[in-house]
């Protein structure tokens, strides 16, 4: 299995996200919420899941599937029922 991490910094680095791609770059779909997923250093210091526009995931809009990642962690079916 390939991990690929990545680290973004922009607009003060206030929250520094962090990317996940479970199947690394080179593997198709390369898309939130289906195979990459954004986690982020919280207040107290914890790594959490991500979100950008609340808790809404919505997996076939590619920039709502950022806020996808708690979804992934908490349902054993998600990545049942991605659309293909």
């Amino acid at each position: 299995m390939v991990l690929l991490f990545f680290f973004e910094c922009s607009g003060g680095c206030a929250a520094i996200p962090i990317f996940v791609d479970i199947n690394g770059t080179k593997k198709p779909p390369n898309r939130m919420g289906h195979d990459l997923f954004a986690f982020q250093i919280d207040s107290k210091n914890k790594l959490v899941p991500a979100t950008v526009f609340g808790s809404a995931c919505n997996k076939i809009d590619v920039f709502a599937g950022f806020d996808c990642t708690k979804q992934a962690l908490i349902d054993p079916d998600y990545f049942k029922k991605l659309p293909r």
